[in-house]
């Protein structure tokens, strides 16, 4: 069992962590959604919610951005081409740098609103001052990396469809289980 990424194919630790991002991104971007639902009850109860799992999987969400940043990409299978290979690789670094955008942007934005973290019943109050500037620079990051990670990631889907119907070139299997020899299908 390969833990870490090959020379053309991600180990166990990427694929581990891709997959894990992927429930959880789409996770918080529903729910975050939910937050501007009709009542502030359910507001409340959503942003609540919202903070709790983001609270709770902070190290997860950074471990998935900066194992990739200190890792980087395996290089191209021999059937991948060159070009979407390296578009590819610049898209999939956006995307990691929505993530830690909503790292950032969502602990000081709530801050700088005076508004408490929750986390569960535990109430994790401001560092900072109150900052409707901030806040308002926070929020628009906030949601700027929430459209690059909602539309990103589906933009990221059709490419995996096309990789895999069109171009048939092995890119899925990189991210399913280490292959044993680049380029061809992995063995199970």
């Amino acid at each position: 069992m390969r833990l870490r990424d090959g020379k053309a194919d991600y180990g166990w630790i990427s694929i581990g962590l891709h997959w894990i991002g992927v429930v959880l991104v789409w996770t918080m971007l529903f729910v975050g959604d939910s937050i501007g639902g009709p009542g502030a009850e359910l507001q409340s109860a959503m942003l609540k919610l919202h903070t709790t799992i983001g609270l709770s999987l902070y190290a997860v969400f950074w471990a998935r951005v900066l194992w990739r940043a200190k890792v980087g990409h395996p290089q191209p299978l021999p059937r991948q081409k060159r070009l979407y290979y390296r578009v590819g690789k610049v898209f999939h670094y956006l995307l990691l740098a929505g993530i830690a955008a909503m790292l950032i942007s969502g602990p000081l934005m709530a801050w700088s609103g005076a508004i408490p973290l929750r986390l569960f019943d535990l109430v994790v109050p401001s560092p900072i001052p109150e900052s409707p500037g901030l806040f308002a620079a926070m929020r628009g990051l906030h949601a700027a990396g929430a459209a690059v990670l909602g539309w990103g990631s589906l933009v990221h889907v059709m490419a995996v469809i096309k990789h895999t119907v069109v171009d048939r070139d092995g890119a899925l299997d990189k991210i399913m289980v280490p292959l044993e020899k680049p380029g061809l299908p992995p063995t199970v």
